[in-house]
């Protein structure tokens, strides 16, 4: 499972511009920013045991399952461009 946790962010987004600079359509849009879950992934036959993301592709991700299993994945391209737009 993939999640969205903006709540615990070390560094939440627009911390480092004034409010008097940002648009009123950007506060608002702020304001609605939700925790959630983004993806859920099911290649693993057991239980996942460790995540770690890609040092060289920051959209990328492995998982390995106490079954042996080592899964390679990606953020979902919609929340990829969510991020970065």
């Amino acid at each position: 499972m993939l999640s969205r946790i903006a709540s615990i962010s070390s560094e939440p987004f627009g911390h480092l511009v004034d409010d008097e600079e940002k648009p009123e359509e950007q506060n608002v849009a702020e304001a609605c920013e939700k925790d959630g879950i983004i993806a859920t992934y099911e290649e693993h036959e057991d239980s996942v045991y460790a995540v770690q993301w890609s040092s060289a592709d920051p959209w990328m991700f492995a998982s390995l399952s106490y079954d042996g299993r080592l899964v390679l994945n990606r953020v979902p391209r919609a929340e990829k461009y969510r991020v970065l737009l």
